[in-house]
């Protein structure tokens, strides 16, 4: 009877230590699963900024994707959802810009870079409408293209108290 409760003891100290392996092993499967989720959540956040971005740049440029220039890339035209605008005529005219024009990314970031404190998304507008009257700068696409460069890593976002700043990051060499 002593040698079957010791069998039994050193079965059950084997089932134990595999047990703990066996936990171990999932907790780290857990983590490296968990680590994946959260970096596909950012990349998805950092593509529905870029997406919300492009949509807005779309819509105020006025250029409808059948509209693209000839030698661009068309995006499918997608149903569109039915508001409370049903009646009302757009302006579908596609703005005329010449080809050389800066990026509003790169008027935010060089506006950025010039200043030695953050700025507010309504700073950032007006200084841009002033510096460039030529252009029609919403504050609204100014406010997305600016997130979409925090998703980026590009800009900094600093908040006080209810007020929001951005500012750039200083690249580091490589």
């Amino acid at each position: 009877m002593a040698k079957a409760r010791q069998e039994t003891m050193e079965l059950q100290t084997h089932y134990a230590a595999q047990v703990v392996a066996d936990l171990e092993r999932v907790a780290q499967e857990q983590k490296r699963v968990s680590t994946e989720i959260t970096t596909l959540q950012d990349r998805l956040r950092s593509l529905d900024l870029d997406r919300a971005v492009l949509e807005d740049l779309r819509t105020s440029l006025a250029v409808e994707p059948s509209r693209v220039a000839s030698g661009a890339t068309a995006t499918r035209a997608r149903p569109k959802k039915a508001t409370g605008n049903a009646g009302k005529k757009r302006n579908t005219t596609p703005a005329k810009a010449p080809a050389n024009r800066p990026s509003l990314v790169d008027l935010i970031r060089g506006h950025l870079a010039s200043q030695p404190q953050p700025r507010s998304t309504a700073e950032i507008t007006d200084a841009l409408t002033a510096a460039h009257p030529e252009r029609t700068i919403k504050s609204t696409v100014v406010r997305t293209t600016v997130e979409s460069l925090v998703a980026r890593g590009l800009v900094e976002r600093r908040k006080r108290g209810a007020a929001v700043f951005y500012t750039t990051v200083k690249s580091t060499p490589r």
